[in-house]
């Protein structure tokens, strides 16, 4: 009988220690300063410059460049100023809004079409016809 609850303390045991010896992932957003040769990325977290070792991590939503703001998922120590990339999202640009309006009370102007251009756009008609 002793047997039988020994057996599973010992898969307990070992599940606990496994899960122990799993590394953090952590996250964080930067600025990058500099990519290098595929392998490292530098970059500015608040006010300190990390280096990260992007040789296997994942890149989403684009390439990185220097300037770009990331998000970056990494396993390591941010105190040593190394650590390394899982996955680096690349965060947007904020886009330009324009805004557009119509005015129904002013004429439409358009520019009046050359004697060359009319040519060739009569002739075009011509052949889309056949």
């Amino acid at each position: 009988m002793k047997k039988y609850v020994v057996i599973p303390l010992l898969l307990l045991v070992a599940v606990l220690a496994m899960q122990s010896c799993r590394k953090e992932i952590k996250v964080c957003t930067a600025k990058v300063e500099q990519v290098a040769d595929s392998t490292t990325m530098t970059t500015h977290v608040g006010d300190y410059a990390i280096s990260f070792d992007i040789s296997k991590a994942r890149f989403t939503h684009g390439a990185v460049m220097p300037g770009d703001s990331v998000r970056i998922n990494y396993v390591g120590d941010l105190k040593e100023r190394k650590a390394k990339a899982l996955i680096v999202y690349l965060i947007p640009k904020p886009g330009n809004v324009v805004e557009v309006g119509y005015d129904a009370g002013k004429e439409l102007l358009t520019k009046p079409m050359d004697p060359e251009d009319r040519r060739r756009l009569d002739e075009f008609v011509r052949n889309a016809g056949r």
